[in-house]
């Protein structure tokens, strides 16, 4: 951000209707967290898991660029997962459409901050589990994160290729 109090959709105000409610600086955090939980509502069956460690490699790529203001530590946690063979547990149906896969992508996204599910070598657990399970911690989220994660055509382009 720019260092002023000015708005920015979607930094420290709210989104769609809410667009001009001003966030304070200490609960930013909280409103990108609140928007990947909220964003969460795919159902249906599981993607399968070849889709989405293609939807995370297009994530952590599209995210290096560098250009959505999100932590190092943030896409570092999806290297590690890839690394590691933990898949996020998507959903097939539920995308929001709009500005992207929301819905497959808030999925993708929760276990950064150590909700969902994941499945490590099939098995299906909770993220925070896994998380313990290889010593890796959460990202705490900082203003843009959460939309950022959200944005974007991952899940399509993982379909696609």
């Amino acid at each position: 951000m720019d260092g002023s109090n000015q708005a920015h959709y979607g930094i420290n105000t709210g989104f769609g209707s809410l667009y001009n409610k001003s966030i304070s600086q200490n609960d930013l955090g909280q409103l990108q967290v609140n928007l990947m939980m909220s964003h969460a509502c795919g159902m249906g069956d599981e993607v399968p898991e070849e889709i989405v460690r293609l939807m995370m490699f297009l994530k952590v790529q599209g995210l290096s660029y560098g250009n959505s203001g999100v932590q190092v530590e943030t896409v570092q946690l999806l290297i590690a997962f890839l690394n590691y063979g933990i898949y996020p547990v998507v959903y097939e149906q539920g995308s929001l459409g709009a500005s992207g896969d929301l819905s497959p992508l808030a999925h993708l996204s929760l276990p950064l901050i150590g909700m969902g599910e994941v499945r490590v070598k099939g098995e299906r657990l909770p993220a925070s589990r896994a998380l313990e399970n290889f010593g890796l911690k959460t990202v705490t989220l900082k203003s843009k994160e959460g939309l950022a994660l959200l944005n974007g055509t991952q899940s399509i382009n993982a379909y696609g290729c």
